[in-house]
């Protein structure tokens, strides 16, 4: 009987630990970066949380700021080539928040050559999972998340983003 038991209490506990909105997440995280494929910045800002809209002076400048971003990027000769979304990451509830982090593997073409990182994400939804918002986890500290999440849930834990790897 006691075999059975762990068993249940290892099954239950795989299942509360698996990201439910894992797929919508997905989904969404790939509209957003077809948005950034096709330098559609109103689309892109629609992905982004709505408090990094207002920090950053508004949608308008946002926008164009964006564009002289990857204007001057793709003039340098850095061009995003694929950016693969990996299985998003465990909820975690952040007062009326939901909040997880979800890894993605970039690979860029630079002057010296095709490079690839994991970078992260960090999603957040203000409805209980039915529109995610994303930030890119570089931008965030100690500090700002306070600013930013007054309820963040710091048993969240935020990943350093991989360091650039030469491919070719």
């Amino acid at each position: 009987m006691k075999k059975y038991l762990y068993i249940l209490l290892i099954l239950s506990n795989y299942t509360f630990s698996q990201n439910q909105f894992s797929s919508k997440i997905k989904s969404e995280c790939e509209i957003m970066i077809s948005a950034m494929k096709n330098s559609n910045y109103n689309k892109i800002l629609d992905y982004t949380y709505p408090k990094i809209v207002e920090m950053g002076g508004g949608r308008e400048k946002l926008s164009s700021l964006m564009k002289s971003t990857f204007d001057k990027m793709k003039s340098e000769g850095f061009v995003f080539e694929n950016e693969i979304i990996e299985e998003p990451q465990n909820i975690f509830i952040a007062g009326k928040e939901l909040h997880c982090i979800i890894p993605k593997k970039t690979i860029m073409k630079t002057p010296k050559g095709r490079i690839q990182a994991t970078y992260y994400y960090l999603g957040i939804s203000k409805n209980g999972g039915g529109k995610w918002y994303f930030i890119e986890t570089h931008m965030l500290n100690d500090e700002n998340i306070k600013l930013i999440f007054p309820n963040f849930n710091f048993d969240l834990k935020i990943p350093k983003n991989s360091k650039s790897t030469l491919i070719e």
